[in-house]
């Protein structure tokens, strides 16, 4: 009884930091960057799904209402946990700030949940789940890039470093630190792939290094061979269905970056202001702990002290990334992403290395009071910052789609509110070319960004249907669900194939229909067409349905299924014991 109290006081704590760290981001006005918008954007279709209506592959209502195959490239199993949790909320911006506060509270319960389970007593636990929170996740990510992917992955790093270190350093071979990295991989995969890609970059060189060093190699070797048979079916199911899709067609990749751009300022760890990026400031505190410890009790814990080192160096402006411009590592676009999970494992080797000096203690104490100061400083600035700027205005929502307003997405001088969010226009607003088949560009260079920076996507964003003449017609009405397109065409004489305002993925099969008869349909240019014989004579309305494919659904319930596989496992053997 006495253990269970206990644990609903850590709780409790947890919930009271973060509740008053966050309280000040609730605020009618909302300030979206473009990561912030993008993912707002996926959380608009998972309410469309919660409330009956389905989530299907392609966006019809949303990031340019084109058919972007968004539900696809981005994982949705994580994010729709948080958007099902919210979905009751009235009006989506305080849907968005609800799930992030959810994500700040569930990253500390994780956190404090991976360390005991890694060992650690509950006072060094709980510490470590407020320093890891408010370091890693709430001033560095959370607020700073808004991407509630990525800060879903956040969560689920410490049990992949924490399992990693009790194989690597501790040498324990046993299923439990198998398992813990298993939870923390299928949970990234779910959540972020990129943050997934980082961690088992830094995993596999880790996992390399000590299985040329360990004399317990066999052993390593097996407790990596376990760990990739309880990741692969669930990471599988979430990357299989992009590398089916990316390799039936030809899609435009992410517009790529300069390396050596997308990096930390060296300076940015003694100079930064407490505020975004603030957990840049505990870093040289953070290394200290290193300089107390001659020996580590765990004696291959220095492996995971130099690869941590190592990339949080490589985050950084001293790296040469100018030479790995084009080569495969520069598919994680920003090295600057390399510092939260090298931050995480520096926590990690820290708090695994517990000591009962003085000196160790107090750093640890210093660490995390900052931490939380420096995450309620973050959230602070945010919504100080957020009541300065003037309101997004329908006339701006208006322009969208006429080439007089065509970013990213909501201009990020400006605040929205609710009101802006119950205008249809203002989910169409999101425009990454991302993922597009590249013949519906006129621009097909990776380089481009969005589509309101290019001729046909412009056409498309407008909804016109292309003619084989060149003519262009375009619709007097347009409905769009997130099932169906239905578009109103006034009669047309032009002869050939029309182009339809909706993207054409191979293996993304979709029914067209005018006046309610199926017409044959293909793929041209990156878009579905019809015969033009079909418009001609008088109005017609053009309907567009899609359906989600058998293999798509199959792979949806394996990455359903596979976190049961996982905890069913965890329970039995705790059973067991």
């Amino acid at each position: 009884m006495k253990k269970t109290i206990s644990y609903v006081v850590i709780g409790v704590v947890l919930a009271v930091v973060v509740g008053m760290v966050v309280k000040p981001m609730f605020d009618p006005l909302m300030w979206l960057n473009v990561d912030m918008f993008y993912h707002l954007a996926r959380v608009h279709q998972l309410d469309y799904w919660f409330n009956g209506q389905g989530l299907f592959p392609q966006n019809f209502n949303s990031f340019g209402g084109i058919g972007i195959a968004v539900n696809i490239f981005y994982p949705w199993q994580v994010l729709g946990i948080f958007a099902a949790l919210t979905a009751s909320v009235s009006g989506i911006l305080s849907q968005l700030q609800w799930i992030l506060a959810l994500m700040t509270f569930a990253t500390s319960v994780l956190a404090f949940v991976a360390a005991k389970w890694a060992g650690l007593k509950k006072l060094p636990a709980l510490l470590f789940a407020l320093l890891y929170t408010f370091q890693v996740h709430v001033a560095l990510e959370m607020l700073t890039s808004g991407s509630f992917s990525t800060a879903a992955g956040t969560m689920f790093i410490p049990f992949a470093f924490f399992g990693l270190y009790r194989v690597l350093a501790k040498q324990d071979f046993s299923w439990s630190p198998v398992l813990m990295m298993a939870v923390g991989g299928v949970g990234m995969a779910y959540a972020h792939l990129m943050t997934f890609l980082i961690v088992h970059l830094i995993m596999i060189i880790a996992f390399a290094v000590v299985l040329l060093i360990s004399p317990q190699r066999r052993h390593v070797f097996m407790a990596g061979l376990r760990y990739a048979v309880l990741l692969v079916p669930g990471a599988l199911a979430v990357l299989g269905p992009i590398v089916y899709l990316q390799m039936s067609n030809i899609l435009k990749s992410p517009a790529s970056s300069i390396l050596a751009q997308r990096t930390y300022n060296i300076s940015d760890f003694v100079l930064k202001q407490p505020g975004f990026e603030s957990g840049l400031m505990l870093v040289p505190l953070l290394l200290l702990l290193f300089l107390f410890r001659r020996f580590y009790q765990d004696k291959l814990a220095y492996v995971l002290v130099v690869v941590g080192v190592g990339m949080l160096l490589m985050s950084t402006n001293i790296f040469p990334w100018d030479i790995l411009q084009n080569t495969p590592i520069a598919v994680i676009q920003m090295p600057a992403r390399l510092l939260l999970p090298s931050l995480a494992l520096l926590e990690v080797i820290v708090f695994m290395n517990e000591s009962e000096d003085k000196i160790s203690t107090g750093i640890i104490l210093a660490l995390t009071a900052l931490a939380v100061f420096n995450g309620a400083k973050a959230v602070d600035n945010f919504a100080s910052a957020t009541k300065k700027l003037p309101e997004l205005t329908t006339t701006q929502i208006a322009q969208f789609g006429t080439g007089v307003s065509d970013g990213y997405g909501v201009p990020e001088t400006f605040a929205v509110t609710d009101q802006n969010t119950r205008d249809d226009r203002f989910w169409l607003m999101m425009n990454y070319s991302d993922y597009m088949p590249k013949a519906a560009l006129t621009n097909q260079a990776d380089n481009l960004s969005f589509i309101g920076n290019d001729q046909n996507g412009l056409r498309l964003l407008a909804h016109e249907l292309q003619f084989t003449s060149g003519a262009v017609v375009k619709p007097t009405k347009v409905n769009i669900t997130p099932q169906t397109m239905s578009l109103t065409v006034p009669a047309v004489s032009d002869k050939g194939q029309v182009k339809l305002p909706v993207l054409g993925y191979n293996k993304l099969p979709l029914v067209i229909k005018v006046d309610e008869k199926i017409v044959p349909a293909r793929i041209v240019a990156g878009q579905w067409a019809i015969n033009a014989k079909a418009l001609q004579g008088q109005t017609h309305t053009v309907k567009i349905s899609q359906q989600t494919p058998i293999w798509l659904v199959i792979m949806s319930v394996i990455s359903l299924a596979w976190p049961v596989v996982i905890i069913a496992i965890i329970i039995s053997r705790k059973v067991k014991k």
